[in-house]
């Protein structure tokens, strides 16, 4: 089973929408900062993420074109729900890359309420099969959870299962 089928999308981005949305993990966290509460001002996307306003306004002006966000009233809200890549995608390993970069950074500032794990291990193949499946069923049931969560924060969740070769 792949992740892609066990995650619906409501949109399609251009192979030029893909190139841009996933070159910088700020795209993906504005977009999702914009889903909590009422939308956000372009002040409060600018301070969030320490951008200037010229740059805060580049990004959501791409984000509402591609309808990923909405904009009305002077509040960004979030679009589309969700957007998947193909393991078959060029732009997969910089999306995922952009995400680990974040929490490297954010390893030596964690908290008690997050989680942060790595644990190379020896095991069966067979085992290594078990959890994968287990892996797959918390993707699939994370995901249905968060599609309905009332959007108060954003956060990311970043899962590593592979065998370990040269």
């Amino acid at each position: 089973t792949r992740i892609i089928e066990q995650i619906p999308t409501t949109e399609k981005l251009t192979e030029e929408q893909k190139a841009i949305f996933y070159s910088d993990w700020l795209y993906s966290a504005i977009r999702l900062f914009c889903s909590i509460e009422d939308g956000k001002t372009l002040e409060e996307i600018a301070e969030r993420f320490s951008l200037t306003r010229d740059r805060a306004n580049d990004i959501v002006q791409f984000l509402v074109s591609t309808n990923l966000c909405t904009f009305s009233d002077g509040r960004f809200g979030m679009g589309v729900q969700r957007t998947v890549l193909d393991r078959s995608s060029p732009f997969l390993a910089q999306h995922h890359s952009n995400w680990r970069l974040q929490a490297i950074q954010k390893v030596r500032q964690i908290t008690d309420e997050e989680l942060i794990f790595t644990s190379p291990v020896s095991l069966s193949t067979s085992d290594f099969q078990v959890i994968r499946k287990q892996i797959m069923e918390l993707i699939r049931t994370a995901s249905e959870r968060v599609k309905d969560s009332p959007a108060e924060n954003i956060a990311c969740l970043n899962i590593d299962w592979f065998w370990i070769s040269n």
